[in-house]
């Protein structure tokens, strides 16, 4: 899988692609949404420990 990042705002839902990469605009995409202003909410617990690293086992 390729990856690119970036920084933008979300306008009415929408997420505007930089022009640097415009080849992607009508690609299907998976999408991730990480909010830079917040800190992290969830504080890590034994049950999403054990959970992450039960889904990296059935990954490999």
């Amino acid at each position: 899988m390729y990856a690119i990042e970036f920084e933008t705002q979300i306008h009415n839902g929408i997420i505007q692609i930089p022009e640097q990469y415009s080849s992607w605009k009508n690609k299907m995409v998976k999408v991730i949404l990480l909010d830079t202003e917040t800190e992290q909410l969830i504080k890590p617990t034994t049950e999403n420990i054990i959970h992450s690293n039960v889904s990296k086992t059935n990954e490999s």
